[in-house]
């Protein structure tokens, strides 16, 4: 008998211990924005989608252990399906696309791809596994808002100069580790909505707890709304601002049966309301106020993101079915884009999520997506008609906060695309929905022992590929950065296969690689200037024979050229393969026209470099570098011949 109680306490033991693993996992995976690409608030280094696919892959061995344990019940319904399916036509986009290698592991920044998004769903699956009760999602979307919140609060402290972030600037608007303020403002719209509808519902509670721990809780609520508030102000995203008014507008109508009666309680929180949007006003107002009189249809950022939108919906006409690939639109912008479509940018995504989805994967992509998402909105808005914000035992549902969250998601997403720290709340919610979907469906178990353990061995060998891969992906990354900054760059390049898990990062290699040739050419010795020559011609043959190059790396590769082939003359006939590629794969960019009038200018044929320019500005008379270099010409001629 007291064997027994031992053996049970044991394995309730470990059932903890594993819980605390993958509370611990899931913590640092809502803590990932805080995180600076090679410079962090905490003390330690790593890159934000490393960190967030290893903890992933550490809670699906924990939530497989558990499973072959036989302490979770796994219950597979429609959502997983539908998830499934998504996958499925992402997967056979990316065969029929242009660049497979470039959609399943896209670029080192976006890490948006194919692998991405197979990894963030396994984290969908395994919260809705571990998190399998209402009240452990209320403490996992309370973890949400206070983390953010806690974000916020540093970034504030970092846009104001009271801390400082090393090797980051956020400049005149807030992006903080994120980089980009716009996605950065994507992130905290979202935390936003869910903190207002879970302060919504604790407030509808507060007569079924204490009085203090309401007041508490409210309290800590209004503190992380301003928080979120001000950070989203300073981010200066309309686009954010957009997605918390309409989601918060459209979920309140879903949710409100009956006005709340007028009393004092009531009347206060009211109030209180009232003074945070005032607070927060007083707070951002020259930074809203500044942002809504640049907002027209000719502002660069509008007027680029409907050009982006217009030739997305052009491409998508071209390869209506499945695409052109997942992460592959600098493919199509460059080579179907007009020359008055986005002249002043090249975009690599479409800055629209579905429209993004649509030109990767097609019609077919777009339809599992669609259906996924429908299936997410109709089965929250189910839960949040039928079963109402307020239980009298069990205090407020995360099922409103989850659904303004997504309708947060889906606005903003018209605007951008995904990023890392968007991941971590669009799969957050779909895990809730994969829970709430699945309660009904029969359980799948595991009754063999030898089905037991090869689960544990099949999790074991996909912990370890997935561990050696992201392995791969930091140092691949890291040599990207070594590019970069150091100043013996050549030697890095060098090294730059052997840290590329399945090419996955070598043309971003080659491409940060010319980039620094073009800048720092006239600055190296001799014998770097022999390395460089043998690399780019070792590395740019190579990679120039594969079919499937971007544009703009060719670009580049052509200007590392244009430095080299002044002192090493074999060059030459490489540049005219840039150029001939440039004509067939963005014929109408301005980026094309500029190479090649740089061409004849180091040739010195300027008479055809003026006519390069002069018929591009005839095409589009905006272009005002060129009409900038077009002057420079013409001074240097007028030099030369005096």
């Amino acid at each position: 008998m007291n064997t027994l109680v031992d053996t049970d306490r044991t394995s309730r033991t470990i059932d903890r211990a594993l819980l605390c693993l993958f509370c611990a996992f899931v913590l640092a995976l809502l803590l990932n924005p805080l995180y600076v690409s090679g410079n962090t608030v905490f003390p330690f280094v790593v890159i934000k989608s490393s960190l967030s696919h290893l903890g992933i892959v550490c809670c699906f061995l924990i939530v497989a252990i558990q499973w072959c344990r036989d302490r979770l019940q796994v219950h597979i319904g429609i959502l997983h399906l539908l998830l499934l399916l998504h996958i499925l036509l992402q997967l056979v986009a990316l065969f029929a696309g242009e660049n497979g290698t470039r959609s399943f592991w896209s670029t080192y920044e976006r890490t948006q791809g194919v692998y991405n998004l197979i990894v963030w769903s396994v984290y969908a699956c395994c919260l809705a596994l571990v998190l399998h009760n209402e009240r452990r999602w209320k403490l996992y979307l309370q973890c949400i808002v206070f983390s953010s919140a806690l974000i916020s609060l540093l970034a504030l402290f970092q846009f104001y100069g009271l801390i400082e972030v090393s090797d980051f600037s956020t400049n005149d608007r807030l992006g903080f580790s994120v980089g980009n303020a716009a996605i950065f403002g994507h992130y905290i719209s979202i935390c936003l909505v869910m903190a207002v509808f879970f302060m919504a519902g604790q407030a509808r509670v507060r007569k079924t707890v204490s009085p203090g721990r309401s007041w508490l809780g409210l309290f800590f609520y209004s503190i992380a709304i301003l928080l979120l508030s001000s950070a989203l102000l300073a981010t200066e995203s309309r686009g954010g601002v957009i997605a918390v008014v309409t989601s918060l507008i459209a979920c309140g109508l879903i949710a409100v049966r009956r006005m709340p009666k007028i009393n004092a309680v009531n009347l206060m929180i009211g109030l209180a309301g009232c003074i945070l949007v005032v607070l927060v006003l007083l707070a951002g107002g020259d930074f809203l106020q500044d942002r809504l009189e640049e907002t027209n249809l000719s502002h660069h950022s509008v007027e680029g993101r409907l050009q982006s939108w217009q030739i997305g919906l052009q491409v998508l006409v071209n390869r209506p079915l499945f695409g052109w690939g997942p992460e592959n639109f600098i493919v199509p912008f460059g080579l179907l884009a007009s020359p008055e479509q986005a002249w002043h940018e090249s975009f690599d995504y479409v800055h629209n999520q579905i429209i993004e989805i649509a030109v990767g994967s097609g019609l077919a992509g777009l339809s599992g997506y669609v259906a996924l998402l429908t299936y997410c909105c109709l089965l929250l808005i189910k839960k949040v008609r039928n079963a109402g914000q307020a239980d009298t035992n069990q205090g407020p549902h995360a099922s409103l906060p989850m659904l303004g969250g997504l309708a947060a998601y889906l606005v903003g997403s018209l605007f951008l695309f995904d990023s890392q720290p968007v991941n971590l709340l669009f799969f957050s919610v779909l895990g809730y929905c994969l829970y709430q979907g699945s309660k009904s469906a029969t359980p799948v178990t595991i009754t063999e022992t030898p089905m037991k353990v090869a689960t544990i061995v099949i999790s074991l060998v996909t912990f370890s590929l997935t561990t050696a891969i992201e392995s791969k992906f930091y140092q691949s990354a890291r040599t990207v950065k070594d590019i970069k900054t150091v100043g013996d760059w050549a030697l890095v390049l060098d090294r730059a296969k052997s840290s590329s898990a399945g090419g996955m990062h070598a043309e971003e290699h080659l491409f940060q690689f010319t980039g620094r040739v073009w800048q720092r050419w006239t600055s190296l010795t001799p014998e770097q200037k022999e390395q460089t020559r043998r690399l780019l011609i070792e590395q740019g043959d190579e990679l120039f024979a594969d079919e499937k190059l971007s544009w703009r790396t060719v670009l580049t590769l052509g200007y590392a050229y244009l430095r080299a082939v002044v002192e090493f003359p074999e060059v030459y006939p490489r540049l005219l393969k840039v150029r001939n590629r440039l004509e067939q794969q963005a014929p109408n960019r301005e980026d094309t026209h500029r190479f090649i009038a740089m061409y004849y200018i180091g040739q010195r044929d300027y008479g055809r470099a003026r006519d390069t320019i002069r018929n591009y500005l005839a095409l589009n008379p905006r272009a005002e570098g060129m009409a900038e270099l077009l002057a420079t010409i013409d001074a240097g001629t007028e030099t030369e011949s005096m």
